[in-house]
């Protein structure tokens, strides 16, 4: 009987194994907490000099983000510009620390 047991133990330690090393890869990016800043990459789809604010394309979901913004980090943006935002939640909007082109 202990000899039909082994291939289920065995994938049962295999499954373990997995798990706890998808748990550690994942670890610190689950760790991340709304006041650490993070980054987005996309297109520029607007500019908002009125409100503040630039939306982009998303690369990764293809949906539209928008984030605030000041002045400066808005004068040099154009829509099509692929640009990568860093920043920060902040009172529930998502606002821009650094916008790179």
């Amino acid at each position: 009987m202990e000899n039909n047991m082994t291939p289920i133990r065995n994938i049962a330690v295999g499954a373990v194994a997995a798990l706890a090393l998808l748990a550690l890869t994942t670890g610190p990016v689950a760790a991340c907490g709304p006041e650490e800043a993070m980054t987005h990459f996309g297109t520029v789809a607007s500019i908002d000099t009125t409100a503040g604010t630039v939306t982009i394309v998303d690369a990764g979901t293809g949906g539209p983000i928008t984030f605030k913004a000041t002045p400066d980090q808005l004068a040099g943006l154009k829509a099509q510009l692929h640009v990568s935002i860093h920043y920060a939640e902040v009172d529930g909007a998502l606002v821009a620390q650094e916008i790179k082109v």
